[in-house]
């Protein structure tokens, strides 16, 4: 094989990579311009290029410029019959290299490029298909050669690590072979997560349990709150609201407090662990019950 990183020139040149090189191109449906190209370089006669790639009857028409090309060398074989074919031999090698030029642009450039595509990836590991995730990130990354090498361990242990330690020194590690901002971006193409995802993760499992350990503390209040909401509502209900402001003050204060230490425990629990309420269910179905309780209450007692 020419090299680490062939050019376009080397692959078609390369008898052994040129089946890998039409691979690439059938895929991305430009097989009848390399085809083209090769014939050309391998000096088919002019009539063979003519009758395969240039006639409009031709089986293997190629996408050329019809001014530049197409019809002044159908206008010479029109003409001149079996005699043109020595005439075009000019036409059809300038033909071939605005062909080459065509393709190169794509086998250079972009995640559809010859020397990040899978068939030239399983190419150079030996005919091992490459994971499809490293795959992804190096054809995003268009790294090859050495530093695609470099790269592929790395990322494996930054997709399989077990700890943000882990996964972080890979990070650290592969931002030495790619910019940052590249690098997330291939990150994302291979559905793995950003060391951002991975640290908001663990964060939200930490705060998770911090929210479990809330859970007793906040039935204690619950029924603190319940069971004096309870009483209180129905000596309200049974004997009105007391004329002294001063015992309506001390009431409304008695309920306020026992709700303040409940709301403190419960939306702390809540601000740690957005699925609070729904991993406790019942829990935040009690808490709902209290503070309809305590609206109730506010009500009858005047105040908001």
């Amino acid at each position: 094989m020419p090299g680490a990183t062939p050019t376009l020139k080397e692959a078609v040149s390369d008898r052994k990579l040129r089946p890998v090189l039409m691979a690439w191109a059938t895929r991305l449906h430009n097989e009848e311009q390399l085809e083209f190209i090769v014939d050309v370089l391998d000096h088919k006669p002019p009539k063979f290029l003519y009758q395969t790639y240039i006639a409009e009857t031709s089986p293997k028409l190629i996408n050329l410029d019809a001014v530049k090309f197409l019809k002044p060398i159908r206008q010479v074989v029109t003409r001149d019959g079996e005699a043109a074919y020595a005439k075009i031999t000019r036409q059809l090698v300038e033909a071939g290299d605005e062909m080459f030029g065509f393709l190169k642009g794509t086998y250079d450039l972009g995640k559809d490029g010859f020397l990040v595509s899978p068939e030239y990836q399983k190419h150079v590991s030996g005919g091992v298909e490459r994971d499809p995730k490293v795959a992804a990130a190096l054809a995003t990354l268009q790294l090859t050669g050495s530093k695609a090498q470099s790269f592929e361990p790395l990322l494996k242990v930054y997709l399989a690590a077990r700890t943000i330690t882990d996964a972080g020194e890979a990070y650290a590690a592969m931002q030495k072979i790619a910019p940052k901002a590249k690098l997330d971006v291939a990150l994302k193409a291979t559905g793995g997560k950003s060391i951002a995802d991975m640290e908001a993760e663990a964060l939200a499992v930490k705060n998770a349990a911090l929210a479990v350990k809330l859970v007793p503390a906040i039935k204690t209040e619950l029924t603190t709150a319940k069971t004096y909401l309870t009483s209180a509502l129905a000596t309200v209900k049974t004997k009105g609201k007391p004329k002294n402001p001063v015992e309506v003050t001390r009431m409304f204060t008695s309920g306020r407090t026992r709700m303040e230490k409940l709301n403190t425990a419960y939306v702390k629990a809540v601000k740690l662990d957005k699925a609070f309420a729904t991993k406790n269910a019942t829990l935040a179905a009690e808490k709902k019950k209290v503070d309809e309780q305590w609206a109730e209450y506010r009500k009858l007692l005047g105040l908001k």
